[in-house]
């Protein structure tokens, strides 16, 4: 016995269910690449933003054997270098 999924081809099923013109299909189609690359160019700038913090003070040594006053201090100014990096104000007591 074959078994078919009725989900296959969604997408394509629900392009042809509805009252689209071959131009409002393509339209479509450019909006969501345009989503897919802008989605995809903030995880590229997020990743390079976290793997230049990982690289910094995490892996020297000299970080822990700071004590946790001056542990704090240093992640306070390594956080608003990486707020002030992309634009962000953050709050200040």
């Amino acid at each position: 016995m074959k078994s078919t999924c009725r989900f296959s081809n969604t997408s394509a099923t629900i392009f042809n269910t509805m009252s689209l013109t071959e131009s409002d299909r393509q339209y479509i189609r450019t909006i969501s690449r345009e989503a897919n690359l802008a989605l995809e160019n903030d995880i590229k700038e997020i990743y390079h933003i976290l793997t230049k913090m990982s690289r910094g003070m995490t892996t020297d040594a000299n970080f822990k054997k700071l004590s946790f006053n001056n542990k704090l201090l240093t992640l306070n100014a390594e956080l608003l270098g990486v707020a002030s990096h992309v634009g962000i104000t953050l709050p200040r007591a």
